[in-house]
């Protein structure tokens, strides 16, 4: 099984694709099973734009590599970018981001709401002329976070297109995930005590369906309500439940630490949980993704644990 990659830039950054670049760097993953597509592929005489289009259809992970110059070209942002965006949102489609350099990505939303590397206001233009040891550092950082994304895809791929049953299970359990995290986010976000209330209607997972409460009725979300999911839905609502879970095992360790710091909480322990929301944001967003393209009404608590989310993940910026 092959995870395909196609990688989004500008020309003004092809430096960064040389061997002893970025992309060489990169190039290691090629034994786990990734295989790397870009322009400079494309031969004499091809369709450029259909072939583009074709290496964006069949790629698993977009590989964006920004800088003003990337922001600037009207190709990128108006073909590659909406592309990107149209899959992520009706697949699941991996949108993975490296900043190159300074520039104005905070004006987007897109860039904004997921997780990018190398993370803490920095670029990798910033560390290029350094000893290549530190330069070194940062690629393999980002090496080993698509490594991640890699395996995840490829495992997806040995076991077929997921089946609902398997979907329903890992829909259920990010659920569950947002369920527990809300209360501890909400306490963070307004340092106020945690608070335990009920709200007009909660999502439930129970394994093999979900339980939709209210305080008239109930109903129940089944596996069958998947099948209006596409395959790729199917298949990454695995990878992001993963994420997910991972993510909120170090949220969960930097909330006790948080807790036994009160009332004057260390700010090196608001920085990490800041960051570690801002790591979880994009999981976070593909729930309620999820939730409303099974046709599931979203009540307005999950709204406003999304908008801390938000707000959190800016203030990690």
């Amino acid at each position: 099984m092959t995870t395909e990659i196609f990688v989004s830039y500008s020309h003004k950054d092809a430096r960064y694709l040389k061997d002893d670049s970025l992309l060489g760097h990169l190039r290691g993953l090629e034994r786990d099973g990734a295989r790397f597509w870009t322009d400079t592929q494309i031969e004499g005489g091809d369709a450029w734009d259909e072939r583009i289009k074709s290496e964006i259809k069949r790629a698993d992970i977009a590989l964006v590599l920004v800088s003003q110059m990337f922001l600037y070209s009207n190709y990128g942002q108006n073909d590659e970018v909406k592309s990107f965006l149209f899959r992520s949102r009706e697949e699941g489609f991996i949108i993975f981001p490296v900043i190159l350099s300074a520039c104005d990505w905070q004006e987007l939303d897109w860039l904004r709401s997921r997780q990018f590397l190398p993370g803490n206001g920095q670029n990798i233009e910033q560390h290029f002329y350094q000893p290549p040891g530190k330069r070194k550092a940062i690629f393999q950082t980002i090496t080993d976070a698509l490594r991640k994304r890699v395996k995840a895809v490829e495992e997806t791929k040995r076991h077929g297109d997921a089946p609902t049953a398997t979907a329903m299970q890992a829909f259920s359990s990010s659920l569950n995930t947002v369920n527990k995290m809300y209360p501890q986010l909400e306490s963070f976000h307004s340092n106020q005590p945690e608070e335990h209330r009920e709200y007009g209607v909660v999502y439930e997972g129970k394994g093999d369906h979900i339980a939709a409460k209210n305080r008239r009725d109930q109903t129940t979300l089944t596996p069958s309500d998947l099948e209006k999911l596409s395959p790729r839905q199917l298949r990454h609502i695995k990878i992001f439940q993963e994420e997910l879970e991972d993510g909120y095992d170090r949220w969960e360790d930097l909330y006790r630490r948080r807790r036994r710091e009160l009332p004057n909480v260390e700010p090196k322990t608001i920085e990490d949980m800041r960051r570690v929301v801002a790591d979880m944001k994009e999981s976070l967003d593909r729930v309620f993704a999820f939730l409303k393209a099974a046709g599931l009404q979203i009540d307005d608590h999950y709204y406003l644990f999304q908008d801390a989310i938000e707000k959190e993940s800016r203030r990690a910026t």
